[in-house]
Protein backbone atom coordinates (compact mmCIF):
# COMPACT_ATOMS: atom_id res chain seq x y z
CA UNK A 1 0.00 0.00 0.00
CA UNK A 2 1.59 3.55 -0.71
CA UNK A 3 0.81 6.14 1.43
CA UNK A 4 0.15 9.47 0.35
CA UNK A 5 3.05 12.31 0.60
CA UNK A 6 1.10 15.11 1.19
CA UNK A 7 -0.91 13.62 3.95
CA UNK A 8 2.32 12.42 5.76
CA UNK A 9 3.48 15.97 5.40
CA UNK A 10 0.63 17.24 6.87
CA UNK A 11 1.06 14.83 9.79
CA UNK A 12 4.01 15.85 10.55
CA UNK A 13 3.70 20.21 10.83
CA UNK A 14 0.24 18.74 12.97
CA UNK A 15 3.16 16.89 15.43
CA UNK A 16 5.60 19.27 15.38
CA UNK A 17 3.41 21.79 16.11
CA UNK A 18 2.20 20.20 19.00
CA UNK A 19 5.44 19.49 20.01
CA UNK A 20 6.07 23.35 19.62
CA UNK A 21 3.28 24.14 21.63
CA UNK A 22 3.75 21.67 24.63
CA UNK A 23 7.42 22.84 24.21
CA UNK A 24 6.30 26.27 24.96
CA UNK A 25 3.87 25.67 27.65
CA UNK A 26 6.43 23.45 29.57
CA UNK A 27 8.72 26.64 29.07
CA UNK A 28 5.86 28.94 30.48
CA UNK A 29 4.66 26.76 32.94
CA UNK A 30 8.67 26.58 34.59
CA UNK A 31 8.87 30.19 34.08
CA UNK A 32 5.47 31.29 36.05
CA UNK A 33 6.78 28.25 38.83
CA UNK A 34 10.22 29.51 39.42
CA UNK A 35 8.77 33.34 39.60
CA UNK A 36 6.21 32.18 42.20
CA UNK A 37 8.76 30.35 44.11
CA UNK A 38 11.21 33.42 44.15
CA UNK A 39 8.13 36.03 44.78
CA UNK A 40 7.69 33.81 47.95
CA UNK A 41 10.78 33.67 49.00
CA UNK A 42 11.25 37.72 48.70
CA UNK A 43 8.03 38.39 50.53
CA UNK A 44 9.35 35.87 53.40
CA UNK A 45 12.90 37.92 53.50
CA UNK A 46 11.07 41.59 53.51
CA UNK A 47 8.83 40.28 56.26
Amino acid sequence: MQRNPLYLKTCDAKTIRLGKLLFFSKIVFFSVFIYTVVFEFLIKIFN
